[in-house]
């Protein structure tokens, strides 16, 4: 994936609006990403009528030693 790479220290170049987009689909990824995360929260915020779905609806996910992994929480930093 394109998106899928570290950014250099405070280039925030690649993240551009796109005015195209009327879905952000957020599914379980356990490589999720700063760029990622930002191209999100702008399309949701710029693009009039873009949707947020979300596929998986788990609120944490537990861990087997006992302490748990963020699941939808992550995602509602998206909203905020």
């Amino acid at each position: 994936m394109e998106d899928d790479v570290l950014l250099k220290c405070q280039d925030f170049s690649s993240i551009e609006p796109d005015k195209e987009i009327g879905v952000v689909l957020y599914s379980f990824q356990m490589r999720i990403n700063y760029k990622q995360l930002a191209k999100a929260y702008n399309y949701i915020a710029q693009n009039e009528g873009c949707q947020l779905i979300l596929t998986n609806d788990d609120m944490k996910m537990n861990l087997h030693h006992g302490g748990f992994a963020p699941g939808k929480l992550l995602s509602l930093s998206l909203l905020r």
